[in-house]
């Protein structure tokens, strides 16, 4: 999430589980929102780190397992 932050440019909110309940007392549809904007900031943040990783794994699995053919 924390990458997601700096990629969104936005600050992290609702750490807690009584930060959340707290939220939902105040509003419903705000926490949602919050909620998954936090999801979103999360989900982007694992991406830009897995995609790269999970590229260069294949390609080196490949290489790995066909020598013949990366030349």
């Amino acid at each position: 999430m924390h990458l997601g932050e700096t990629i969104m440019n936005t600050k992290h909110t609702l750490l807690t589980v009584q930060e959340i309940k707290n939220a939902f007392d105040v509003s419903f549809f705000d926490t949602i929102r919050r909620l998954l904007f936090e999801l979103i900031c999360g989900i982007s943040g694992w991406l830009l780190v897995m995609l790269p990783i999970s590229v260069i794994t294949i390609f080196f699995s490949n290489t790995l397992n066909n020598p013949e053919k990366a030349n």
